[in-house]
């Protein structure tokens, strides 16, 4: 993987936890709309990352805010659940941040385990990668990097 990908796909992922990590705090302080709003952010970060290990360089707030199935179709392997998962974080964190709704404990401890689950594939995706020359997501069969 070059080297400027690979720093760009580490601050992502470490942006990524850190929200994970406000995420809980926000749950265990019962600000469910704070984790509601930052587990979107984390899945927004995650999907960067996923794309920057194709060798696509996204923009933050531009493009990956509108992924749809074109797009997932470029994550090779990527289970189809998480394209649904990030939509509907999208959903609640506009109607979070405008304070449209109130969330529950159940809500956000959902929104986490989705963000969790997210943040599994695109580990072992990254760790695959780290691994080879490419900058391709990973095959779930081999557990290689994909070719160019």
């Amino acid at each position: 993987m070059k080297a400027k990908a690979r720093n760009e796909v580490i601050l992502l992922f470490e942006k990524a936890d850190e929200d994970i990590g406000t995420v809980r705090l926000m749950i265990k302080g019962k600000y469910y709309w704070i984790a509601i709003s930052r587990s979107y952010y984390a899945m927004l970060y995650f999907f960067n990352t996923l794309f920057l290990l194709q060798g696509i360089w996204p923009s933050l707030h531009g493009r990956i805010r509108e992924l749809n199935r074109s797009d997932l179709a470029k994550l090779r392997n990527l289970d189809k659940k998480f394209l649904g998962y990030f939509h509907s974080a999208k959903e609640k964190q506009v109607r979070a941040d405008e304070d449209l709704e109130r969330f529950s404990k159940r809500e956000a401890e959902r929104q986490l385990k989705h963000v969790e689950e997210m943040r599994t594939v695109v580990w072992s995706a990254f760790d695959a990668c780290a691994k080879t020359t490419t900058t391709q997501f990973v095959n779930r069969k081999d557990r290689r990097c994909l070719g160019s």
